[in-house]
């Protein structure tokens, strides 16, 4: 019986990490009944869900996949956040980051890629659109501004 709840769990989470296009990892340390229940409240404030799993079974299921990296990150008890629902209106960057003093986030997956958190202070937005629409911006910024430096240069040559 135990074998068999172990290949459940294991293919529920599987089936969760695909389903799910955003969601947060978190370290978690030493949690007391109190903080837990503080943090239950903060994440239910936030409209956010949350999914306690074990350390062994994440790393095997990591060893499996092409996120071998984050294997690394892992060592204790994982919590992974995700919002209650799919459309994502207002999810601010800093109440994730400090949901809680002994939370530490380690990474987030948004679009099917996994991101560290030095990467994730350089976003401003979860939204997809109105990233990909920043980074346009910056690439014809960029195109701009390496146009008109070739321009100079070719009116300092004549």
């Amino acid at each position: 019986m135990k074998l068999k709840l172990k290949i459940y769990k294991f293919y529920k989470l599987k089936q969760f990490l695909k389903n799910h296009s955003l969601f947060f990892i978190y370290h978690t340390n030493s949690l007391n009944s109190n903080n837990w229940k503080k943090l239950e409240k903060k994440l239910t404030k936030l409209n956010l869900n949350y999914y306690k799993i074990q350390n062994k079974l994440f790393i095997r299921l990591l060893k499996q996949s092409i996120f071998k990296n984050l294997i690394l990150l892992i060592n204790g008890p994982i919590l992974i956040v995700f919002p209650k629902y799919k459309t994502i209106k207002k999810l601010n960057l800093k109440a994730l980051l400090s949901l809680h003093n002994s939370l530490q986030l380690i990474s987030f997956k948004l679009n099917n890629k996994f991101y560290l958190l030095s990467q994730m202070t350089n976003l401003k937005t979860f939204n997809y659109r109105q990233t990909v629409s920043i980074f346009k911006n910056l690439i014809t910024n960029l195109n701009k501004i390496s146009l008109y430096k070739l321009k100079k240069i070719s009116e300092f040559s004549k």
